[in-house]
């Protein structure tokens, strides 16, 4: 099967969550199954300026609301893999995240130290979802699937379906027509939803604009224009696929999927052992495994004891949480029990 997974984050080019961590090893895992995949992300500068890439000579012309504004593909390796990975740039629309001056992939800085989504995010990712698909037929890589990956993705599967599959050539219409869309949910909270006007921006047709299809709450919303447009919708556990249909987790989005519920799977993570090893990891003070947890593990808990300041004490347990600090992963609740 040939495979195009299309993710804003791979971990080894770009991270700020999960969703980089699946981006960059299950194409890898796919690989060694005998599966043909190859991996598209936008070219940031934090991967520009690393230099780990080369050109190609794919370039294309997407219109942006009344302009044709240009892009082309470079292309790079998953590390530890023979798994390529295409970089859509765009300096102007991709290369603006800089730590130093508080800018990252999707928001900047305010004056008040407030984190804000940049207010052309919208075009950002549908300028990348456009530059995916307009790709393949210069590529000469035909995907069988296509795997959108959350909301910077979501507008993907619309395109497909609305636009490249109505294309006037017949041959290529006829090539897009076979490719088939999966919508990965991996954190519903974020959803991507733009002012409505944005539909001009893309060129999509109004009738598009209902509350069946992409209108959520009065605005174009991309994640669930992935949700009702893809074949196939999954996320990251059976146990979240169910929550995400109930009003406490589906953040308002749980009725659509309740509807499309036939075709929504869970799936858990998995992990990748060459990285998550403690038998191998050479970062950790001790190392142990099923078998043979201690003394490694009590060095580990002596070791992080002593980095954090803490006393240092076998007897007294630490809890860890691998999280952002927003509300949605319970982290009030912490402090509520502290």
């Amino acid at each position: 099967m040939r495979i195009a997974l299309v993710s804003s984050e791979v971990v080894g080019f770009a991270k700020t969550g999960g969703l980089a961590d699946v981006a960059g090893a299950l194409p890898p895992a796919l690989e060694s199954l005998g599966e043909e995949v190859v991996v598209f992300l936008p070219m940031y500068h934090c991967i520009r300026k690393t230099g780990n890439f080369e050109s190609t000579k794919v370039r294309f012309q997407i219109p942006l609301g009344p302009k044709l504004v240009p892009g082309s593909l470079a292309k790079s390796k998953i590390p530890g893999s023979n798994v390529t990975i295409y970089l859509v740039e765009n300096p102007d629309l991709f290369e603006r995240d800089n730590p130093a001056y508080g800018r990252g992939f999707y928001q900047f800085a305010g004056s008040e130290g407030a984190k804000k989504d940049y207010p052309d995010n919208s075009a950002r990712f549908y300028f990348f979802n456009q530059a995916v698909l307009a790709s393949f037929p210069q590529l000469g890589f035909w995907p069988d699937v296509v795997h959108w990956n959350d909301w910077q993705s979501g507008i993907g599967p619309v395109l497909l379906r609305e636009k490249y599959d109505k294309s006037e050539d017949r041959s290529l219409a006829e090539k897009y027509q076979k490719v088939r869309s999966l919508m990965t949910i991996h954190n519903i909270a974020y959803q991507g939803n733009f002012w409505k006007e944005d539909m001009n921006m893309a060129h999509l047709n109004w009738s598009l604009f209902n509350l069946n299809q992409l209108e959520f709450h009065d605005n174009l919303s991309f994640l669930k224009a992935g949700i009702v447009f893809s074949d196939r919708i999954s996320t990251v556990s059976p146990t979240y696929a169910r929550e995400i249909q109930t009003p406490y987790y589906g953040y308002g989005l749980q009725g659509v999927l309740t509807v499309l519920a036939s075709k929504l799977t869970g799936i858990v993570n998995g992990i990748d052992y060459k990285v998550w090893d403690p038998a191998n990891d050479p970062l950790i003070a001790g190392k142990f495994d099923a078998r043979n947890i201690q003394p490694g593990k009590a060095l580990c808990k002596k070791a992080l004891q002593h980095e954090l300041g803490l006393e240092v004490n076998p007897a007294i347990p630490i809890v860890g949480l691998v999280a952002r600090l927003v509300q949605q992963k319970g982290i009030d609740l912490v402090i509520e029990s502290a």
